[in-house]
């Protein structure tokens, strides 16, 4: 074989996971072994309480500028940004260990914890959660969220 298919042939044949389901579980096996504990949901509410933080800190530029009101959901514990437009709302969805984000701007999006990546990415396409609320932000109001 030539060393042109190498490469693709190495991917395939290291067990590389190629469903969600797959990959979601090999992140928490990973995790895992850092953490040293087998309780899924124990990650999941710690990204969670991690993004939820960065999202506070993200807004409050903005906040300021565009007169928003950031509010805990105490019910889901989830977050709520209201605006003059519309609302941007993140809930966790421990059972399925996602989170859901739904916007006025772009609909509702589901978004899963990459751990090698360090990332929330979505479900579907997994493009970065961060660059959808910026992008949701910049379409309609003033400033940038600060991630």
């Amino acid at each position: 074989m030539g060393k042109r298919f190498e490469p693709l042939v190495r991917s395939f044949s290291n067990n590389v996971p190629t469903s969600r389901k797959e990959r979601r579980e090999q992140q928490t096996s990973v995790l895992d072994e850092v953490e040293g504990t087998n309780n899924k949901n124990y990650h999941f509410d710690k990204e969670w309480k991690k993004l939820k933080q960065s999202l506070l800190k993200a807004f409050q530029p903005v906040k300021e500028m565009n007169n928003f009101i950031v509010m805990d959901d105490e019910k889901t514990d989830g977050l709520i940004v209201k605006t003059m437009k519309g609302n941007f709302e993140f809930k966790p969805d421990v059972s399925n260990m996602r989170v859901e984000y739904k916007s006025f701007s772009s609909g509702y999006l589901t978004y899963y914890f990459n751990v090698e990546q360090r990332l929330w990415l979505g479900i579907y396409d997994d493009h970065d959660l961060r660059g959808i609320v910026t992008r949701d932000v910049l379409r309609h109001h003033k400033g940038v969220p600060d991630f």
